[in-house]
């Protein structure tokens, strides 16, 4: 088993969903800006951050990725809202 179906299995069992190989993959700015803020943040953090950009990028809105998250679209939005993300930026505004 390959690590991106164990992580597509993971987030099946934690989220109730799995990604499609083309959600699972961050793209390349996504990494970047993971390893820019890593070192300001714990491993819970990162996981988190990476769990929500793995739930924006996999979604039609914020709401039904909050959702999956099992979080209020609200704290999602104002997360998004307080940091600079990569492309998501513009997703979360017309949501």
């Amino acid at each position: 088993m390959s690590s991106a179906e164990e992580l597509r299995g993971f987030l099946g069992r934690l989220l109730g969903w799995a990604p499609t190989r083309q959600h699972l993959a961050l793209s390349e700015l996504d990494r970047q800006w993971l390893i820019e803020h890593a070192s300001a943040m714990s491993l819970s953090e990162i996981e988190k951050a990476a769990l929500r950009f793995v739930a924006l990028r996999s979604f039609a809105n914020l709401s039904q990725a909050a959702s999956r998250l099992g979080m209020a679209s609200v704290s999602l939005s104002r997360w998004v809202g307080r940091r600079k993300l990569p492309a998501i930026c513009d997703a979360a505004s017309a949501a």
